[in-house]
């Protein structure tokens, strides 16, 4: 999944680089926190990166290395449209964006400020389309922006079969199938959930 080539993404960067921080962005807690047990479950099962870690909180959201780089993660409060305000000032090497749809508007403009530090912050945005033309679709759609794009519809999921086609097929409408299983915007909606 998206998330899994994320969390080992953190790893990678942060036991490969010294003073490295990889910042995790979501807009709800439950996401974060979905992440950060991910991350603990790769560091417990590695030895190796399991001797370099030095401590893991949750409140902060935060793994700590003992090259002194670290992961940390943060909500934007989607539903409290602070505008992600929580996230100023932060310092970052690497920021992963996940679910980005369904940040509030203006939560993008916060976070894609961490970016503006220097030119090597790196920033990956990802998400289940809405049908929202927010600014998730703004850089998927307008390549001026400069973000490379990876469309990966479910149906190019290796154990994806006929039965499982047949069943979201009948349990999804046809604007949901849209966007959970082909990954498109499809016309502009407020998507499988009501925004409000």
């Amino acid at each position: 999944t998206k998330t899994e080539v994320m969390c080992v993404e953190a790893l990678y960067q942060v036991n490969t680089n010294v003073e490295y921080v990889f910042v995790f962005v979501c807009p709800f807690e439950n996401q974060i926190r979905l992440i950060f047990n991910r991350l603990m479950e790769l560091v417990n099962g590695s030895p190796l990166i399991k001797k370099r870690l030095v401590n893991s909180t949750k409140n902060p959201y935060e793994i700590r290395f003992l090259n002194n780089s670290r992961i940390v993660g943060f909500t934007t409060g989607a539903s409290s449209n602070s505008g992600g305000a929580s996230i100023r000032g932060q310092r970052a090497n690497m920021i992963a964006c996940d679910e980005m749809d369904y940040l509030g508007d203006g939560d993008f403009e916060n976070v894609s400020m961490l970016a503006a530090e220097r030119a090597d912050i790196r920033m990956v945005c990802s998400s289940t389309p809405t049908g929202r033309h927010g600014e998730f679709w703004k850089i998927c759609t307008d390549k001026r922006i400069g973000y490379s794009e990876h469309h990966i519809p479910s149906t190019m999921n290796p154990n994806w079969n006929d039965d499982m086609e047949a069943e979201f097929r009948s349990e999804l409408t046809e604007l949901g199938y849209i966007h959970e299983v082909l990954a498109d915007f499809g016309p502009q909606d407020t998507g499988v959930f009501n925004k409000d």
